[in-house]
């Protein structure tokens, strides 16, 4: 498997980890300096969003996933994904479309998120 499908095939799993609440699985995908900014401008760290998974106060009901563009650049690689999703987060309801990038990097052949960012469309 080359580093493209094996990246679509990452995104698969983050999205399910998401939907499911696995934690043990973000465990893995995240790297642990993580950074990533919220739609609302917050920065979060790993810590921070296990912590909301582990608390239940990120839900998903839905997520409808489709990947626009994937780059490779080394061990680095930028992922444009479209979300439409359906949950709450901190008991408020979110709905819609957004957007995602993502900064994967692969280390040992393993890739992890390290940066990120999402915004509605």
């Amino acid at each position: 498997m080359n580093d493209i499908e094996r990246l679509i095939q990452l995104e698969e799993t983050l999205r399910l980890s998401i939907l499911n609440n696995d934690v043990n699985t973000l465990e893995t995908l995240l790297n642990p300096r993580l950074l990533f900014i919220t739609p609302d401008g917050n920065v979060i760290t790993k810590e921070m969003d296990l912590d909301a998974h582990k608390a239940k106060t990120m839900i998903a009901d839905s997520i409808e996933s489709n990947i626009e563009k994937i780059e490779l650049f080394n061990n680095t690689a930028v992922v444009l994904v479209t979300y439409k999703t359906s949950g709450s987060m901190l008991g408020k309801p979110i709905s819609g479309t957004l957007r995602y990038i993502r900064i994967w990097n692969k280390s040992d052949n393993n890739w992890q998120i390290i940066g990120g960012s999402c915004s509605f469309i």
